[in-house]
Protein backbone atom coordinates (compact mmCIF):
# COMPACT_ATOMS: atom_id res chain seq x y z
CA UNK A 1 0.00 0.00 0.00
CA UNK A 2 1.29 3.45 -0.83
CA UNK A 3 0.79 6.55 1.39
CA UNK A 4 1.64 9.66 0.93
CA UNK A 5 4.30 11.47 1.70
CA UNK A 6 5.19 14.85 2.57
CA UNK A 7 6.60 17.45 0.04
CA UNK A 8 10.21 16.41 1.17
CA UNK A 9 9.98 12.69 0.69
CA UNK A 10 11.31 12.17 4.46
CA UNK A 11 7.85 11.96 6.28
CA UNK A 12 4.62 9.40 6.32
CA UNK A 13 1.77 10.64 8.48
CA UNK A 14 0.52 7.41 8.57
CA UNK A 15 2.98 5.89 9.80
CA UNK A 16 3.36 8.40 12.63
CA UNK A 17 -0.12 7.96 13.41
CA UNK A 18 0.32 4.23 13.48
CA UNK A 19 3.12 3.90 15.57
CA UNK A 20 1.27 6.27 17.98
CA UNK A 21 -1.76 3.56 18.26
CA UNK A 22 0.37 0.40 18.31
CA UNK A 23 2.68 1.84 21.29
CA UNK A 24 -0.60 2.68 22.92
CA UNK A 25 -1.59 -0.82 22.81
CA UNK A 26 1.10 -2.52 24.06
CA UNK A 27 1.29 0.03 26.80
CA UNK A 28 -2.72 -0.73 27.41
CA UNK A 29 -1.69 -4.44 27.37
CA UNK A 30 1.06 -4.68 29.80
CA UNK A 31 3.72 -4.45 27.63
CA UNK A 32 7.51 -3.19 30.04
CA UNK A 33 9.36 -2.44 26.72
CA UNK A 34 8.94 -1.21 23.83
CA UNK A 35 12.07 -1.82 21.02
CA UNK A 36 12.08 0.37 17.77
CA UNK A 37 12.84 -2.60 15.66
CA UNK A 38 9.92 -4.38 16.56
CA UNK A 39 7.78 -1.37 15.54
CA UNK A 40 9.27 -1.17 12.24
CA UNK A 41 8.46 -4.89 11.82
CA UNK A 42 4.71 -4.34 12.78
CA UNK A 43 4.06 -1.73 10.81
CA UNK A 44 6.09 -2.74 7.75
CA UNK A 45 8.36 0.37 7.81
CA UNK A 46 11.05 -0.06 5.29
CA UNK A 47 12.03 2.78 3.79
CA UNK A 48 13.91 5.81 5.21
CA UNK A 49 10.81 8.28 5.43
CA UNK A 50 8.63 5.04 6.71
CA UNK A 51 11.11 4.52 9.39
CA UNK A 52 11.85 8.56 10.29
CA UNK A 53 7.96 8.71 10.75
CA UNK A 54 8.17 5.51 13.10
CA UNK A 55 10.02 7.36 15.34
CA UNK A 56 8.31 11.17 15.22
CA UNK A 57 5.63 8.69 16.23
CA UNK A 58 7.90 7.27 19.52
CA UNK A 59 8.66 10.66 19.71
CA UNK A 60 5.22 11.79 20.36
CA UNK A 61 4.67 8.95 23.08
CA UNK A 62 7.96 10.12 24.97
CA UNK A 63 6.50 13.82 24.80
CA UNK A 64 3.12 12.67 26.41
CA UNK A 65 4.85 10.74 28.93
CA UNK A 66 3.71 6.80 27.76
CA UNK A 67 7.17 5.88 27.33
CA UNK A 68 10.97 6.56 28.32
CA UNK A 69 14.07 6.05 26.49
CA UNK A 70 16.16 3.80 28.02
CA UNK A 71 20.24 4.74 28.27
CA UNK A 72 22.66 3.44 26.83
CA UNK A 73 20.15 1.23 24.79
CA UNK A 74 19.30 2.15 21.04
CA UNK A 75 15.64 2.09 19.73
CA UNK A 76 14.54 0.41 23.37
CA UNK A 77 11.95 2.08 25.52
CA UNK A 78 10.30 1.66 28.76
CA UNK A 79 6.82 1.87 29.45
CA UNK A 80 5.98 4.02 32.12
Amino acid sequence: MKFKESESGEFINAFAIASQVVIAAMVNSKKKYIVLAELHEILGANTRAEKTSVRMGVRHCKDAKLIKKIEGENGVYKVL
